[in-house]
């Protein structure tokens, strides 16, 4: 149902609604919603396109054995057969859709949107009011999606600086991870625990937590471990020895952000700057100033 006032309300506008997705898994559960909606004549009438030839390799796949697929509200004949599904491979495919203004659903990777197709279509979305960006997973820091979903007025997309016009919208249930309950209760269930449990995937401050939580339930303190870039682990029956950690590449405060990232948000800054002076002398003034400075 979020789903679908998301979609109504993005094609309303008039405009395209974009999605990054992941192209495993992720874009296909979207297309089997999106398809329910369809054939539901939920939606208004519209075309959707999954730009990512490695999404569109995986659907194949899901369409090939679709028979055997479980939790589905589409038989074997419709799923992911809607004729308004375009699977997009070739580059001149995907280009030809950034000509389309409007009135399309735009699935791409990837899904933090920091690399791939997503960018072309974001780029020639963003700008426009009655677009759309629908982010539909989590959005790691220093990614281009966690800059959009933070907020940021402008990013800087392949070198170049783009107004957010567009109306930003996150959808949290389709998450492909499970929720911290969910992960505490699958460890309780194989408790007690002979060895060690190794916390790694995932924010620092989320890994801590997801411990203190572990050790709430009695979980023994010593036997969870959370693994610091570079480090690595002998694995031992009953027991997990660290072999210590290599010379470090990367300081620990630029794991999170780096110059780079600094460098898009000035030049984004600096582009806001200049564009609301009232004058061409003011905007030298700036020019001058930052050159001093330099």
């Amino acid at each position: 149902e979020m789903l679908r006032k998301e979609l109504v309300r993005g094609l309303s506008a008039g405009g395209n609604v974009v999605i990054p997705a992941f192209a495993v898994e992720r874009s296909q559960e979207l297309l089997h919603d999106i398809g329910v909606l369809l054939a539901e004549g939920a939606l208004p009438e519209t075309t959707v396109f999954l730009d990512s030839p490695l999404a569109k390799a995986v659907t194949e796949v899901f369409i090939k054995y679709a028979g055997s697929l479980d939790d589905v509200e589409l038989n074997e004949r419709q799923l992911f057969r809607d004729p308004r599904f375009r699977l997009v491979q070739d580059v001149e495919e995907s280009k030809a859709i950034n000509l389309i203004t409007g009135g399309a659903i735009i699935i791409s990777a990837s899904g933090m949107a920091d690399a791939g197709r997503i960018q072309h279509h974001i780029k020639n979305n963003i700008w426009r009011s009655n677009a759309t960006i629908l982010f539909v997973g989590y959005q790691a820091p220093g990614t281009l999606g966690y800059y959009i979903t933070s907020g940021e007025p402008m990013v800087r997309i392949h070198g170049k600086e783009y107004l957010v016009k567009a109306e930003i919208r996150q959808l949290g249930n389709y998450s492909a991870h499970a929720d911290q309950g969910e992960l505490l209760d699958w460890v309780m269930e194989r408790a007690p625990v002979a060895g060690r449990i190794f916390l790694n995937h995932g924010d620092d401050d989320a890994r801590e937590e997801l411990a203190r939580l572990l050790a709430e339930r009695g979980l023994d303190p010593e036997k969870i471990v959370l693994p610091q870039m570079d480090e690595s682990f002998e694995l031992i029956a009953g027991d997990a020895r660290s072999k210590g950690r290599l010379p470090e590449r990367v300081p620990q405060t630029e794991l999170l952000s780096d110059w780079n990232n600094d460098y898009a948000a000035f030049i984004a800054a600096l582009t806001l700057r200049l564009t609301d002076a009232k004058d061409d002398d003011q905007r030298r003034r700036i020019i001058a100033q930052l050159r001093k400075a330099l």
